[in-house]
């Protein structure tokens, strides 16, 4: 059916009641366009549709210049077609019922454009309820619409540019709602206020003052980009839930919602998010589970966190920019997201799980986070090599769990507390390398054939667990390795061990296949029981820098058949290789107490090589497999009864410097005399009365006297020869004078004394200038190969006089460290010198001294003396130091020290009258009076 348009064009003012008591006052010129059904005629007499009952006349109260235009126009055909406003005719004021501003209903039938009256300040409840129209206008004077003023109605476009308030509900189930358009005077959208407005489309932008958006706000709505422009908000939760279309939103402010069990957002449909830099918070939940997310930009806000499962099960999320004004991401912030790489700019704390799950994720930058939470990278399945941060603090257990892809970890942090178990489960990790950390610990299991190096930045090291195959720890004397670190490891095969670090008690112990052992540059010490149990070390090679080996240090290492403790070992403890494989034993000494274990304690002990110290008494006895026993030329003693009982040991050679060998030490057996219950060893007799016992030594010595008083020992003389001589010098200082010096030296062997140039030479070394000269004794004869060495020092002390190219000089600090002077005592050429220079120093048998002074008279009368230059050094002059040099002409005064109080009286006096000093110009006025005062003449010119 086609419809007539008609346009009224009215010049003068028309008022229309409009509602209740309402009026219209619409200003001259007003255009009314209404519509009418094709036949029915509307001619200028029949103007009823304005006001019912009125007639147009030609006065001035009636409408002016009025024309009618005819305008045919299909049926409207689409939903979505644009419509003018239509001013309701006064025959429709009785469908708005008000009181007091408030529209309490609508009573009217469907309508295209509907315009609420401008009397009406709020849409009361359910006002509109059932209300049908195309489009409704909310006037300048409507600020609030009451909770469902409009829920169930069939309107499709609401126009509500001056509305404060939405209440709750107020559009709920608006099935038909397609468009609305807010003001800038909007401040609150509550609750529910257009949940299932399915219909309800497009692009929504929420005014900047708009300061609450209620939970569930637009739930079941088909919006597809919403832009909130509000600065200062707070977002409800679940505000787009059940909206499957939704996929743009920008966020311009507020603060965004925390819900811990629901994304305030719910939608799984958004692709893309924009959070300004007016954004407060990244609320908890925010974007959880939205899966089709994949774009996020975050500019640098007002926030310092990303919140609880903010982005969680954001599965399509590959790539995030973090701003640097991120410090905090909490607990499964990113979990289960499609991350393939994450820069954590400025990021220092990691929430529990926050990356937990992500698959893809291979790539992470970190270089300011200190803590990471518990499960923070559990399941992260593509990350092969993983670098910890320098700034990392702490990280709890789990932190990286189950990484299947982890093959390298590395830590690189000096206050790092590194905990094992945050890699339990990471089955493919090959290598653990902690070049810095506070502390290592903890278990790792289900990660086989891996490999931890321990760098030289390491402080402590704990108790380790798991399937450790290789260890190389390079550390030092800060290093704390503590007990039982890696005690237990069975799959422990080799051991690197670089630097002075201690070897705690127990700390590779019942490691059964540790097989490959190699040290560098240390330990310094070998604990406690540090490999005791190791059944599988053939070979232990100790370094020169072991300083202790501790009780039970080797205990049980039956595969271990020699050992050789190196001289560096100052702490040697009892016990050291308790029931040990060792056949032969190399050692420095045998500790304090002289002796090395019990015989069923080493049963397989055959040869031992002693080098210096004592050997207790019953040190060896009843080692009845020993057969070798090496004694070095700095042994001192040896016990009674040491090698007692010691059947296979048939000879000995002892040297020189063993001084005393008690009863019963060598060549002898016990005699077993039961009593009763009690077996006693009160008899002792030869214990090879056929061949006897070889004792090898030196005559009169200790060695020899032993075989002459004990049965069944034959003593072989070694020919006299004593393996060091003792040499005691006559003096241990002399002073410098010069000249080479030699003294006199006392060289005996034991208690003969022997004779120069027969029986040795001495030659001397560095026995001329100041410092140590070194003696050395060369044997002669039968002494030859003998060397010793004696000291003595050469000394310049204070008050000793010393010349030096004809300049005498007193030693007034004896100082060798260039603090040392001296002062000029005068020349010994004083009556034909004509010049002289005192320098700055002087050197005296190799040391310089500092020359600060000239003593009094030192070059008085020096009658020729024309010129001399005084060096910097100078502070003190004596009285009559130049006195009565009649030629001296020139003096050159380099020093600046020089005051009234340490020059001496006449210092000056007598010298030539015309004399000139060069002085430092900065003292020419004050040296000037100085001189004259100390006896300079009157025609004196001092200059700079």
């Amino acid at each position: 059916m086609k419809k007539k348009k008609f346009l009224i064009n009215c010049m003068c003012c028309l008022a229309l009641a409009v509602g209740t008591g309402g009026v219209s006052t619409m200003a001259s010129d007003l255009n009314v366009e209404f519509t009418a059904d094709e036949g029915n005629a509307v001619d200028d007499t029949d103007i009823s549709a304005f006001s019912e009952g009125e007639e147009i006349g030609d006065d001035a109260t009636q409408p002016q210049d009025i024309g009618i235009v005819e305008d045919e126009t299909e049926d409207r055909e689409t939903e979505n077609e644009e419509f003018e406003d239509t001013v309701l005719p006064a025959a429709a004021s009785d469908d708005f019922e008000i009181e007091d501003g408030v529209l309490v209903k609508y009573h009217g039938t469907e309508r295209d454009v509907l315009v609420v009256p401008d009397n009406v300040t709020t849409i009361g409840l359910r006002a509109f309820s059932t209300a049908y129209a195309r489009k409704i206008v909310l006037g300048e004077n409507v600020k609030v619409i009451e909770s469902e003023g409009f829920a169930g109605s069939g309107v499709h476009i609401v126009e509500m540019p001056y509305v404060t308030t939405i209440e709750s509900e107020a559009f709920r189930n608006c099935g038909s709602l397609e468009k609305v358009e807010f003001g800038n005077e909007l401040k609150t959208i509550d609750y529910n206020a257009f949940e299932n407005c399915e219909n309800l489309g497009g692009e929504l932008t929420i005014p900047e003052s708009v300061t609450k958006i209620g939970d569930y706000a637009f739930c079941n709505t088909r919006i597809e980009k919403v832009t909130f422009l509000c600065t200062d908000i707070t977002y409800g939760v679940s505000i787009f839930s059940r909206n499957d279309s939704l996929k743009e939103m920008y966020i311009y402010g507020g603060t965004l919602p925390s819900w811990r069990t629901s994304a305030p957002w719910s939608t799984e449909s958004l692709e893309k998010v924009y959070i300004g830099s007016n954004v407060k918070s990244l609320g908890y939940h925010a974007f959880s589970r939205c899966a089709k997310l994949q774009d996020v930009t975050i500019e640098p806000g007002q926030y310092d966190t990303i919140g609880f499962a903010t982005f969680s099960g954001c599965t399509s999320l590959k790539h995030i920019v973090i701003p640097d004004n991120i410090k905090k991401i909490e607990d499964s912030a990113f979990s289960e997201t499609g991350l393939e790489e994450i820069d954590l700019n400025q990021v220092t704390e990691l929430g529990g799980g926050s990356f937990m799950s992500c698959k893809s994720l291979s790539s992470v930058k970190w270089d300011h986070v200190t803590s990471v939470g518990q499960g923070c990278f559990l399941g992260c399945k593509s990350i092969k090599e993983l670098v910890l941060p320098q700034t990392l603090v702490s990280m709890c257990s789990d932190s990286f769990w189950n990484e299947s892809s982890l093959e390298k970890l590395t830590v690189t942090g000096k206050d790092t507390e590194l905990l094992l178990g945050a890699f339990d489960e990471c089955e493919n990790l090959k290598v653990i390398d902690v070049q810095a950390a506070k502390k290592v610990e903890g278990y790792l299991p289900n990660s086989t054939g891996w490999t931890l190096l321990i760098g030289n930045d390491v402080a402590e090291i704990g108790r380790i667990s798991g399937d450790v195959q290789s260890l190389v720890i390079n550390g030092d004397e800060n290093l704390n390795l503590n007990q039982n670190a890696f005690n237990g490891i069975t799959a422990l095969k080799s051991v690197h061990i670089s630097g002075k670090v201690t070897l705690s008690d127990y700390c590779f112990s019942g490691c059964e296949n540790l097989a490959d052992v190699t040290f560098e540059n240390g330990p310094a010490v070998i604990g406690r029981g540090a490999f005791a149990g190791d059944k599988s070390i053939t070979e232990l090679i100790l370094p020169e820098g072991v300083t202790e080996i501790d009780v039970d240090a080797f205990k049980e290492m039956t595969a271990l058949k020699e050992l050789i403790v190196p001289d560096s070992v100052t702490i040697l403890q009892r016990g050291f290789l308790r029931n040990s494989g060792v056949e032969k034993l190399t050692v420095p000494h045998l500790g304090e107490d002289g002796r090395i274990g019990k015989p069923e304690e080493l049963p397989g002990l055959k040869e031992i090589t002693i080098k210096n110290g004592k050997i207790s008494s019953l040190a060896f006895e009843g080692y009845t497999n020993l057969k070798s026993v090496v004694l070095g030329d700095k042994v001192t003693e040896i016990g009674h009864r040491a090698f007692l009982n010691c059947p296979a040991l048939n000879k000995v050679t002892v040297p020189a410097s063993v001084k005393n060998i008690g009863e019963y030490a060598f060549g002898t057996k016990a005699v077993k005399r039961v009593e009763g219950n009690r077996v006693y060893y009160d008899k002792y007799e030869p214990a090879f009365p056929k061949e006897k016992f070889k004792l090898s030594g030196y005559a009169d010595t200790a060695a020899e006297k032993y075989a002459e008083s004990t049965e069944g020992i034959e003593f072989i003389d070694l020919g006299g020869t004593v393996r060091s001589f003792k040499v005691t010098v006559s003096k241990s200082s002399v002073i410098y004078n010069g000249k080479s010096q030699e003294i006199g030296v006392t060289v005996k062997q034991g208690s003969k004394t022997l004779k120069k140039n027969t029986d040795y030479t001495v030659t001397y070394k560095n026995n001329k200038n100041i410092g140590t000269a070194t003696i050395t004794v060369t044997g002669k004869g039968k002494y030859k190969g003998i060397t010793a060495k004696a000291t003595f020092k050469i000394t310049l002390p204070e008050k000793q006089k010393v010349t030096v190219s004809k300049i005498t000089y007193r030693v007034t600090n004896a100082a060798v460290n260039g603090k040392g002077t001296v002062s000029v005592k005068g020349i010994t050429d004083k009556k034909t010198r004509t010049s002289l220079t005192i320098g700055k120093t002087v050197k005296i048998g190799g040391v310089s001294y500092k020359i600060t002074g000239i003593d009094s008279s030192a070059f008085a009368n020096a009658s020729k003396l024309k010129s001399v230059t005084i060096g910097s050094n100078v502070r003190r002059i004596g009285a009559k130091a130049f006195y009565n040099c009649k030629s001296l002409a020139k003096v050159i005064v380099n020093t600046s020290k020089l005051t009234d109080k340490n020059v001496g009286a006449n210092a000056f006096k007598g010298i030539k009258a015309t004399c000139t000093f060069k002085v430092p110009k900065a003292k020419i006025s004050a040296y000037k009076k100085l001189f004259k005062a100390k006896g300079a003449g009157a025609k004196t010119k001092v200059t700079g």
